[in-house]
């Protein structure tokens, strides 16, 4: 219900501007993500760094929302991963 009302004001003083939405380049993500899985890439170190930090903090006591935001963002990194791996399957068997 904010949500709606500050888009009406917002609507209303002329400084709401809806955006398109931005053309995304499929080969171009695909490309990206294929590219994790390289050793130089770096993304497992950061993969696993950055989860193993989500997981500590999620451990040591936090408001139930900051929980479900530190599981998003981990159900976040496990989806890039799990694209990442099921592109480069698919590139495989071609």
């Amino acid at each position: 219900m904010k949500y709606l009302i500050y888009k009406l004001l917002m609507r209303l003083s002329g400084s709401y501007a809806p955006k398109e939405p931005a053309k995304v380049d499929i080969e171009l993500m695909e490309d990206w993500l294929k590219s994790l899985a390289g050793d130089k890439s770096g993304y497992r170190h950061y993969y696993t760094t950055r989860k193993k930090h989500i997981l500590e903090g999620m451990v040591s006591g936090m408001k139930q929302e900051d929980y479900w935001i530190n599981h998003g963002r981990i159900l976040e990194l496990q989806q890039i991963n799990a694209n990442s791996v099921k592109l480069i399957k698919k590139s495989n068997k071609k």
